[in-house]
């Protein structure tokens, strides 16, 4: 497979590589107003392209393969010096385009990329006639002497002479006819690289077989995001499909391995924290040196992942490893921004762990710091300090992921609708909500504020609330953030059939969850991948492995054998 995609890169390499040759033979003509010498040729315009569709050391080869070709074929007039000086400039203004549209890859991106490259070629294109091809040219076909340039340039550059010659034929020749030049060649690519790309990203051995895109959320408790699609893959039928797969998150589990897929400038470290019953553990977060962003995974810290059902206790449950975790890579690398990802917790508390990892001070009536902040301790709060807290934090930004738009309290808040998840009996609600409710009380008194009904404050048992009232944090869509960062509108149209799902489909699939993401791209043709559905009405194609292949119990306590026999018996 590796040696097929190596040929397939380089066959589109040449390919290019070709086009830019012969568009260096032909159309090439001198425009009116500049020294004869001066010729168009559009040779930079599939080196461009090919910098957009393969990136930065594809567009290069292509600039490479070029300059060899006109030397092995004898079309140097200059000794290899005026190929030589072509090639310089190629190689700036591809690599300057294509690394711009390689980490902004949008309309803007690719706007952004061609302005760039229209400023680098005039630049390189007056460093390499001031230093290469004049020079060069005088030495040797003038004997030294730059007369003969200046006569074939004077009928076209009025006043132009011995002593202002490369003022003047910078000024008046250089610049405004490779700005001519690089305009229309940038005007061409903004125009024509939709169709060109669509040709060439894809494979040119998957010929009569279908592209398939498995993008999974994790089957909780059972396959994270990235074993689904390996199976999947794996398991395809390979005379048919050409597979691959992207891990996913909506802000849960499996979010900081979805994000070293795309942002290579990414880099992962270990600090020793605390699970949500405060036993030590240690967590990953990662940081990006560039942007000076720190990106943390809740499930990673204090998630429920890592808790057996008999262990569940939302009174005791905190989300104080958070905050330990945060607080530790705050003072190592002083961020500007902070992102978390908050699902799969744990904890009912309200972030109050976190915060206290933080140095929020937490009083009683008494005046005295309450230690050990949980849900229990919420009704014992009578005042809070943040002095140590501010300082902590500065002004750094913080944007948090989430799927839900819960508020904090109420019916549809974090205790009603999400404790019972995490170990709350029926019993075990209104107590909880009312410590919650008081909570909120020195919360708003303390502020001035009421940050209750703000969208998404009851996510992750309330800990987006301490965000958005402690940090004046954004609260955004996981799921909208991480495609937006694959540019998944573009990604979506190499393939003909995307694969997408979780453990279990249900109404809250289709509300801020992966599956809900993936469907507003509207893929050419959308399929489901799932433990088990529990709708009855789905306009799309559904792989579900119970009943179809397994029982409830088997899919549960042995979930690779199960994916792996759907997956032949479907797509075989």
């Amino acid at each position: 497979m590796k040696n097929k995609k190596l040929i397939d890169y380089i066959s589109k390499v040449a390919i290019f590589s070709a086009l830019s040759f012969i568009l260096y033979l032909f159309p090439k003509f001198p425009l009116p107003f500049f020294p004869s010498f001066l010729e168009v040729q559009f040779s930079n315009l599939p080196a461009i392209l090919g910098g957009f569709v393969l990136g930065p050391l594809g567009g290069c080869l292509i600039v490479v393969v070029r300059f060899v070709l006109k030397l092995v074929f004898g079309l140097s007039s200059t000794a290899g010096v005026g190929e030589t000086a072509d090639l310089l400039l190629g190689i700036c203004v591809v690599l300057t385009s294509s690394l711009i549209y390689k980490y902004n890859k949008n309309k803007r991106g690719g706007i952004l990329a061609l302005i760039c490259s229209v400023i680098v070629w005039v630049i390189s294109s007056v460093f390499v006639n001031y230093y290469i091809n004049v020079p060069f040219f005088v030495k040797a076909y003038c004997g030294g002497d730059i007369n003969g340039l200046v006569a074939i340039c004077k009928p076209v550059i009025k006043g132009i002479n011995s002593e202002n010659f490369l003022e003047y034929y910078t000024k008046f020749a250089v610049i405004p006819f490779n700005l001519i030049l690089s305009i229309i060649v940038s005007i061409i690519t903004f125009f024509v690289y939709k169709r060109i790309s669509n040709i060439f990203k894809k494979d040119f051995f998957a010929a009569g077989k279908k592209r398939i895109l498995v993008i999974c959320d994790s089957f909780k408790g059972t396959l994270s995001s990235k074993e689904v699609g390996e199976i999947v893959v794996n398991n395809v039928n390979k005379n048919k499909y050409i597979a691959e797969y992207l891990p996913i998150s909506d802000g849960g589990e499996g979010f900081l391995d979805a994000l070293l897929m795309w942002n290579k400038n990414l880099k992962e470290y270990y600090v020793m924290s605390c699970d949500a019953f405060r036993r030590v553990n240690s967590s990953k977060y990662l940081f990006d040196k560039e942007t000076k962003t720190l990106y943390f995974e809740l499930a990673e810290c204090v998630g429920i992942k890592d808790l057996s059902k008999e262990e569940l206790n939302p009174y005791l449950a905190s989300t104080y490893g958070l905050g330990i975790a945060i607080k530790e890579a705050i003072i190592k690398h002083q961020p500007s921004k902070i992102i978390v990802g908050i699902g799969g917790s744990a904890s009912n508390d309200g972030g109050v762990g976190m915060l206290e990892a933080m140095g929020v001070k937490f009083c009683d009536k008494e005046g005295n710091v309450i230690y050990g902040m949980c849900n229990g301790k919420l009704k014992d709060i009578y005042a809070i300090g943040t002095e140590t807290f501010n300082k902590l934090i500065g002004n750094i930004e913080f944007e948090v992921l989430t799927d839900v738009s819960n508020p904090l309290l109420g019916e549809k808040g974090a205790t009603y609708v999400f404790s019972p998840q995490k170990g709350a009996k029926k019993e075990d609600l209104p107590i909880l909500e009312a410590n919650m409710c008081k909570y909120n009380e020195i919360v708003k008194n303390h502020f001035n504020n009421d940050f209750n009904k703000v969208p998404g404050t009851g996510a992750a048992g309330g800990v987006g609330f301490a965000f958005v009232a402690f940090m004046k944090a954004k609260l955004s869509l996981g799921i909208d953030v991480l495609l937006k960062s694959y540019h998944f509108d573009e990604l979506v149209e190499k393939y003909d059939i995307v694969l997408t799902g979780e453990g279990k489909l249900d109404e809250q699939s289709l509300n801020g969850k992966v599956i809900s993401g993936i469907m507003s791209y509207s893929p050419k043709q959308l399929e489901f991948v799932v433990g088990s559905c529990a709708l009855e009405d789905v306009a799309y194609t559904v792989h579900a492995i119970v009943p179809t292949v397994a029982t409830l119990d088997d899919a549960i306590n042995k979930p690779k054998e199960s994916l792996t026999k759907l997956i032949k018996k479907d797509f075989n």
